[in-house]
């Protein structure tokens, strides 16, 4: 295998993953797979998610040894070339602030992919390939807020919260089954970045496991007046934040400001589906 150290993040959209993809990849020795785990595997067809998902990820006779022994050199060999990619990408070229990667560097370091919704099925099959070398970060947030964004692009509020569950059912269900998969909250995020980061770095055997600064790419979200606004610089720009400038592009609070903005009909019908896991997480 090319690729040494493969960490897998596993999360819901609109669920933090993006912040958490951005947070790893600011450790010196983590580059990103430039795409998510669909992009990088089925970046010629518009409905990529569901074909990759349901013909690749899903199917557990993909997973047995003879498919193993003909998918992994080439998944591997995928992993590399796309990191090798940050070598002269504009932002994520960087190893620290103002301090570009070597071509060695990259070669030598872990590869960060970011699996969302259904592409969570495709962690097995990593698993499966990589072993040990694998870890895995399932990252949960407040449902709530999650429904307010799924909600908010004309997702119904029932089908938000079957999903929800059963993403976070199955992030659970891999935890049991794998000793290097970790779950985390994106609230402790939020509350304490580096501090919940140093944690990760740590479960993933990177030294040294704290970093001074996070790169972190500014967007809208969501405020109390119900308007969207970048909370920090220019839209669609990354920045290297230290624990001061941190606090003004993390929003602690935003699961209370997006809850808030839920309709009663549509807290009802998220609930009727997601209420079992809300009460698990100590999010209801």
């Amino acid at each position: 295998m090319q690729n040494e150290k493969v960490i897998v993040i596993n999360g819901i959209s609109r669920g933090g993953t993006n912040i958490l993809w951005n947070m790893i990849q600011s450790h010196p020795a983590v580059c990103g797979a430039m795409y998510e785990t669909d992009q990088l595997f089925a970046p010629w067809t518009k409905n990529r998610l569901r074909i990759v998902t349901d013909t690749v990820f899903r199917n557990p006779l993909l997973r047995i040894p003879p498919f193993i022994t003909i998918a992994a050199p080439l998944i591997d060999q995928r992993l590399f070339n796309v990191k090798l990619r940050n070598l002269n990408d504009f932002y994520n070229g960087f190893s620290t602030e103002g301090v570009p990667y070597t071509r060695a560097e990259i070669e030598r370091s872990a590869v960060c992919l970011k699996s969302i919704n259904n592409t969570i099925y495709s962690t097995p099959l990593f698993a499966r390939i990589y072993g040990e070398r694998l870890y895995t970060i399932g990252i949960v947030r407040n449902g709530y807020g999650i429904c307010e964004s799924w909600v908010r692009r004309g997702i119904p509020a029932a089908k938000a919260g079957l999903r929800y569950r059963q993403y976070v059912e199955t992030m659970f269900k891999y935890r049991e089954q794998n000793e290097r998969y970790m779950i985390v909250k994106f609230e402790d995020i939020l509350q304490a970045p580096f501090e919940t980061l140093s944690s990760i770095f740590t479960f993933c055997d990177l030294e040294p496991t704290t970093v001074d600064k996070f790169r972190l790419k500014s967007k809208p979200i969501l405020t109390e007046d119900g308007s969207r606004k970048v909370p920090f610089g220019s839209r669609n720009v990354k920045y290297w934040l230290d624990r001061d400038t941190i606090q003004e592009f993390l929003v602690p609070n935003i699961a209370t400001i997006q809850s808030d903005a839920l309709s009663d009909a549509d807290r009802q019908a998220f609930e009727a589906e997601a209420l079992p896991v809300l009460q698990q997480l100590d999010y209801a």
